[in-house]
């Protein structure tokens, strides 16, 4: 029996305790900054791996959001296409035991949530920036939301 291949990854938007997010250096072929992305091993759990790269990170001390999205999508490979299931996890990153920004590695950058729909940051979905608004300004319900 055939099954297609699936890449699973978690988009994490960390927000710290004044509203900025969390962005990295993209690659050498994007440019510019991306929010993190972690891949999903077969064994692995999608709230084990959101926490894997929030230790990769470097932040200690976060809360979960209530809301999850979670789209499908296809990146190609070779010569034909992968499709890929993304989780996106929403925390909140605390100062509790210390300041955020010092802890986490030296790349992170904190930007203001705004530059998630400009084209100077690599983003996975153009609905993310909507997620992310939805979410803090209180409209998007708690729960799982498929970005589809």
């Amino acid at each position: 029996m055939y099954a297609p291949l699936v890449r699973r990854q978690v988009v994490l938007v960390v927000l710290d305790e004044v509203g900025r997010v969390a962005l990295i250096p993209a690659s050498r072929y994007e440019g510019g900054m991306r929010v993190p992305v972690v891949t999903v091993r077969r064994t692995e759990s999608w709230v084990a791996a959101a926490a894997k790269g929030m230790v990769e990170l470097g932040v200690r001390s976060f809360r979960w959001g209530n809301t999850v999205g979670h789209r499908w999508a296809y990146i190609p490979r070779g010569t034909g296409q992968v499709r890929v299931a993304e989780r996106i996890y929403l925390a909140r990153a605390s100062s509790a035991g210390g300041r955020i920004h010092g802890r986490c590695r030296p790349m992170v950058c904190w930007s203001d949530t705004e530059l998630l729909s400009s084209s100077t940051v690599v983003v996975p979905s153009p609905e993310l920036a909507t997620l992310v608004a939805g979410y803090i300004e209180g409209w998007i319900p708690d729960g799982l939301v498929g970005l589809d």
